[in-house]
């Protein structure tokens, strides 16, 4: 069921739960550096057969990344990234069956595929969501996932892997993910303000005539304006399929429908 909400509040939402996800994929990912000498002990393999844990999901990790990143621009971004969601939840969560070292290194590196079609497209989604001049430092706080991330996943797992086995910590993750996921497909701008911003825009009124209508919220398929410089300097870049719809302030608007 859609959550709707206003339009100057969902792009801050969508950029806490994009955060979050991306902080637990980065916990997901260097999990196993916390517990590896569990799994070592468990499956008597050496620190080559562990290093090569790791190896294979870089090696699937950047084979994916540009097929994803083609995808993201033909394909509803939102979906891909939910299906890297879902992959990486779904192939943590089977570490829980994992049974010799063979099935632990399938699992790792089918988990590059849904970590790559996140990381890929993620970005987009909130660069989408605000204008250039706070873009970088909404990105920066998208990508304080990596070092926060990665830390807690080495802090988190060896602890958790002592008191509890080495799989349990793997099973923790994927649920927050999912839940947020799931908050993330839920969420939509509120169409009835949407609306009422676009109209204000074409017509010069309403207090955001002159913003960068970043409030017009991109995402699931429906309308919204961008702006571009009459002098040829882009504001905010129109996606492709996007059409001329006025001139207002000095500015061509763009009406277009996002990914």
């Amino acid at each position: 069921m859609a959550l709707p909400m206003p339009p100057k509040t969902y792009p801050y939402v969508t950029l806490a739960v994009l955060t979050a996800l991306n902080i637990l994929n980065y916990i997901d990912r260097n999990m196993l550096l916390g517990v590896q000498p569990l799994v070592q002990k468990e499956f008597k393999i050496n620190d080559a057969q562990t290093g090569l844990l790791t190896s294979a999901f870089f090696v699937c990790y950047m084979c994916a990344a540009p097929v994803i990143g083609w995808m993201g621009d033909r394909f509803p971004r939102k979906n891909i990234v939910l299906f890297g969601i879902a992959i990486w939840s779904g192939f943590t969560l089977l570490t829980w069956l994992v049974r010799d070292y063979n099935q632990l290194l399938f699992r790792h590196t089918i988990v590059g595929i849904g970590e790559a079609s996140y990381a890929t497209i993620a970005p987009t989604l909130v660069a989408d969501l605000f204008p250039v001049e706070r873009r970088g430092r909404m990105l920066s706080i998208f990508y304080l996932g990596l070092p926060l991330g990665s830390a807690l996943g080495i802090l988190l797992g060896g602890p958790l892997g002592s008191h509890f086995g080495w799989r349990v910590p793997f099973t923790r993750v994927p649920a927050g993910a999912c839940l947020l996921a799931l908050a993330r497909a839920g969420a939509r701008p509120d169409r009835s303000l949407r609306h009422h911003a676009f109209a204000g825009t074409l017509h010069g009124g309403g207090p955001d005539s002159q913003s960068s209508f970043h409030h017009c919220m991109p995402g699931d398929g429906h309308v919204h304006l961008c702006r571009r410089r009459s002098s040829g300097v882009d504001t905010h870049l129109p996606a492709s399929g996007a059409g001329h719809v006025g001139v207002q302030g000095g500015h061509r608007l763009w009406a277009h429908r996002s990914h």
